[in-house]
This record gives C-alpha cells, structure tokens and sequence, in this order.
C-alpha cells in the first residue's frame, strides 16, 4: 500500500473511529515501522516503548483491527515477528478518488500507460 498516496482516507478514518488514547498510541508506534502497508513489531518492543503493558497493546491492537485500520490476518514474518497489515481499502479509495478528478478534468478514464 502506498500510504502516502492513502493517508487522507486513512487519517479521516482513523479520526472517525472513537480510538483511545492508548490505541492512538500503539497506532502511532506499528506506523513508525510501517512500510508498504506492512508493520512487523513485536507487541512486547510497543509494551517496552510506550511504557504499558503487553496485555494493553494486545487489547489495543485487537481493537484496531475492529476498527479496520489493521487487516486481521497477523502472519509470522522474519525470525516470527508477527506481520500486522493495513487496510488497503484507504489506498483503494484514493485511487478511485483520484481516477475520478482525472476523468473530470480530461473527459475520459485514467488509463496507465506502464
């Protein structure tokens, strides 16, 4: 996912989810690893960061997941640090946004050339 290209989505929807304080702030610690859309962090490491407990970041991600910011698939990656996922959908409506303005402006639909 480029987030970057998804961040408006991804910000209004974050704003709109009645998140915590304390989920904010685990949210703010995976994107710090974010790349791709792909996080790989150990719940312990945001434990130890934040200062909280693990049983709370536990919480606090499960909630982000209900809040479809994070997908529910968490996989094992390299030496099994579990891999969380944004949600593509953010990046999936920025597209549409932006092929919509395009189609505005030129008359036609946006058609990559690559």
């Amino acid at each position: 996912m480029d987030f970057m290209i998804a961040k408006k989505h991804f910000f209004r929807h974050v704003a709109t989810s009645n998140l915590t304080g304390e989920q904010l702030r685990v949210l703010m610690c995976l994107l710090s690893r974010e790349a791709d859309g792909v996080i790989g962090m150990w719940q312990k490491e945001i434990a130890e960061m934040l200062g909280i407990a693990e049983p709370n970041v536990s919480r606090s991600i499960k909630a982000l997941m209900q809040a479809d910011i994070l997908l529910d698939k968490v996989t094992p990656g390299n030496k099994d640090i579990p891999i969380f996922k944004l949600n593509p959908v953010f990046e999936k409506k920025q597209i549409e946004e932006t092929n919509a303005q395009y189609e505005k402006v030129h008359g036609q639909p946006f058609k990559p050339t690559w």
